[in-house]
């Protein structure tokens, strides 16, 4: 549900269809928008776009450029991918709200990561633990040269304050998957190792996400790769649920 990611229609700042186009684009420059949506008879059926030469078009809004409320963001995600520069959610086929690219980068698309995230993390320790014993990952996290060795020390802190801990429950998604490619068990997936590697770039999502500096999308990051990274997760997931 989107219930919550999109501006509501009410809060929308729009320009009624009697106005000049002029006016329109003193709007969108004064506040920096690259849409502008446009009331017509109490109902919107076209928006002001800026295009990347700077200049404006009105385009009427089109079955590519809608979303139903009903959809997860993952969806959004997959829609915003193509360069699109707006969204308009609908419910029951009218529109109720519009989705902008910048909405990508709050709050709540990162709280939505996270739960993506942490539960690939869980699933992937899960399967680490029943295929590599404890013993071996102490052994291996204890080696300085591995970058779990970091995190062993913070697990041996926590055992010297009895607590019941296990090291699995610190991995991160980093962690767990330098361990599986290293030690080759990423064939227990049914994968070879030019496939696992292609599930890394999960790393530094999960990095983006945990550590937001400049947004999700930036010049480092554009919506098609953060689509590529989020499939990516499903499919791992999937993958893992049905070994």
């Amino acid at each position: 549900m989107l219930e919550n990611f999109y501006i509501k229609k009410n809060d929308l700042f729009t320009i009624e269809n009697s106005k000049s186009k002029e006016e329109a684009e003193k709007i969108m420059n004064n506040n920096n928008f690259d849409v502008l949506p446009i009331i017509e008879n109490n109902s919107i059926k076209s928006v002001y776009v800026k295009e990347d030469n700077q200049m404006i078009k009105i385009e009427k809004i089109s079955y590519e450029n809608i979303i139903d409320e009903s959809e997860s963001l993952i969806q959004v995600i997959f829609k915003l991918k193509d360069e699109k520069k707006y969204l308009f959610v609908t419910k029951e086929s009218k529109i109720i709200g519009l989705i902008v690219p910048a909405l990508l980068n709050g709050k709540i698309m990162l709280a939505w990561l996270y739960n993506q995230i942490i539960e690939l993390e869980l699933k992937l320790s899960m399967f680490l633990k029943n295929n590599f014993s404890e013993n071996d990952l102490l052994n291996y996290c204890k080696d300085e040269k591995n970058d779990c060795s970091t995190i062993y020390k913070y697990y041996l802190k926590d055992v010297q304050n009895n607590f019941d801990v296990s090291i699995y429950e610190y991995l991160t998604f980093g962690n767990l998957y330098n361990i599986i490619k290293n030690k080759k068990i990423y064939t227990k997936l049914n994968l070879n190792e030019l496939e696992f590697n292609n599930y890394k770039d999960i790393v530094y999502l999960r990095n983006s996400v945990m550590h937001t500096t400049g947004g999700l999308i930036n010049h480092k990051r554009t919506i098609e790769k953060l689509n590529q990274s989020v499939l990516k997760i499903k499919k791992l997931n999937f993958i893992l649920e049905n070994l």
